[in-house]
């Protein structure tokens, strides 16, 4: 879905950010441009060239980029023009996967549209900072930055700008977990892009992209709303999305779609449709030539093949995954793979290779632990840097107004004046000591508890996926039961101290 509006912006930056351009009979080619005036029209072509070359030829992208760069130093052009140019530039450094670089980018994009007051380029390089944030972690920024972007949009009254902002919101806020107020957000969002549609005619890219978002919502709507356990809401969105991309013959929302009701129907227990629908989806998968989600489509097939005991059939789905994962370096290793490789080689009696998957499962849960651990350090540090700064700037500014006041007042000769300045200020500074150090243990305590909750929590579902591997293959059943009963008891802890945690008031207890 990042990709697809990363796209999409792409797109609009070309269609609605071009400025100061005069009709071609055709398309300057890149040795032309070297003999055109380096001005806004010149410029706005290179942003075109790296755009077109972005899918096509990457690093010929990213040397026009450069080229272009040092070719209009110095050059003065229309700051929304200049903008356009480093958003799309961000994008092709962040396609690279340079996300640091691209963030820059898209900043220098951001201040250009602020100077020239163009709030629509400002909303695209808002959603391209967002996305960045979130290849970085940074999942608090991104929400905040999309909010900004979500502000905008609602200013200009563009329903397909409100829809998409409120979308990207959601899919943040889905990521981070929340999903009361994600399915709010793709809710809204729908709801607009629905009407935008409504409106439309033809079957242009604008129309296909709105319907892809669409689609995207509706999906992720029925996820959220089985998982809140709310399966008549979830069956609705699954319809929606079902019936009308069957409607417009896309082999993308239809194999995603499918595989998504297959999902649907593996949780609640139908697993003959929902091996049917995975077969359907596996069908669009192989029409498009293949792709990450039919290797998602495979982990989740495999699942149900082990739960029936063919493990002959599951077993080449799940080493065609490992391999993408081994082939991919930078794809973070899928736990849920190593855990059912594990069940499968024990279903077959393997015992080393129980042994070896078992090991990478903890270790990619531990590496996954110690990544967001880190990243939570590095976050509160952060802040803690910003805000003592911030507080140190403050001071210095205080006491250059006291200072001035007190010139003031030896000026008129009203030493009792100054005398009660001081004094007044002394119990300023010290009060402001106080607060100081009454803020930085609170936020000091309340990370210690924060982290100690979430190792209670990865304890605990360590120990649940472990007694999972361990029922596996008893066979006793009075074993069995006390396996599961205590897998049962591990859970119900874990649920009962998510709902103590994650409330609002931790002093008193319902």
């Amino acid at each position: 879905m990042k990709k697809l509006l990363t796209l999409l912006f792409g797109m609009l930056l070309l269609i609605r950010l071009t400025l100061s351009a005069q009709p071609q009979e055709r398309f300057p080619l890149l040795s032309e441009l070297e003999n055109m005036p380096a001005d806004s029209l010149t410029l706005d072509i290179y942003a075109m060239n790296v755009n077109l070359y972005m899918q096509q030829d990457l690093p010929r992208a990213l040397r026009i980029v450069r080229h272009t760069k040092k070719r209009f130093e110095g050059v003065t052009v229309p700051p929304s023009v200049e903008g356009k140019f480093y958003t799309i530039a961000g994008m092709a450094y962040q396609y690279a996967g340079s996300v640091d670089t691209a963030l820059h980018h898209y900043l220098r994009g951001k201040e250009l549209f602020e100077a020239a007051g163009d709030d629509f380029g400002r909303g695209v390089a808002l959603s391209a900072i967002s996305e960045a944030q979130q290849a970085q972690g940074d999942l608090e920024a991104a929400t905040e930055t999309m909010l900004e972007y979500l502000e905008i949009a609602e200013t200009t009254g563009d329903s397909m700008d409100v829809g998409r902002a409120n979308i990207m919101v959601g899919e943040i806020l889905y990521v981070r977990e929340r999903d009361e107020a994600a399915i709010r957000y793709f809710s809204t969002g729908f709801g607009k892009l629905k009407r935008f549609y409504e409106q439309l005619t033809g079957q242009g890219d604008i129309v296909r992209a709105n319907l892809q978002m669409m689609l995207d919502a509706a999906i992720r709507l029925t996820e959220l709303e089985q998982r809140q356990q709310r399966p008549e809401r979830a069956q609705y969105w699954m319809d929606w999305a079902l019936r009308v991309a069957e409607r417009n013959k896309q082999p993308a929302a239809l194999a995603k779609t499918y595989s998504t009701r297959a999902n649907l129907h593996y949780r609640n227990g139908r697993f003959d449709e929902a091996l049917a629908d995975f077969e359907t989806a596996q069908q669009y998968y192989q029409q498009l030539g293949g792709s990450h989600g039919e290797l998602l489509l495979f982990r989740d097939v495999s699942r149900l093949y082990l739960d029936r005991k063919q493990v002959r059939r599951a077993l080449p789905l799940l080493h065609r995954y490992r391999g993408y994962e081994i082939a991919n370096p930078v794809v973070s290793p899928d736990p849920e793979v190593s855990r059912l490789l594990a069940r499968a080689h024990r279903q077959l009696g393997n015992m080393d290779s129980v042994a070896f998957y078992q090991e990478l499962l903890i270790e990619t849960m531990d590496s996954t632990y110690r990544v967001e651990t880190a990243a939570r350090v590095e976050e509160v540090q952060t802040r803690y840097e910003t805000e003592k700064k911030e507080a140190t700037i403050a001071e210095q500014q205080t006491e250059l107004n006291l200072r001035a006041q007190r010139q003031r007042w030896t000026l008129f000769g009203l030493l009792a004046a100054a005398l009660l300045g001081g004094i007044i200020f002394y119990l300023y500074r010290r009060q402001q000591r106080v607060s100081q150090e009454l803020a930085r243990k609170n936020q000091q305590n309340e990370f210690l508890v924060k982290e100690i909750h979430h190792r209670t929590k990865n304890n605990l579902q360590v120990l649940s996926s472990l007694l999972a591997l361990q029922s596996d293959y008893i066979t006793d059943p009075a074993a069995l039961d006390a396996v599961t009963e205590g897998r049962n008891r591990v859970q119900s802890i874990g649920l009962l101290h998510q709902q103590l945690y994650t409330g609002t008031e931790l002093e008193t207890v319902d």
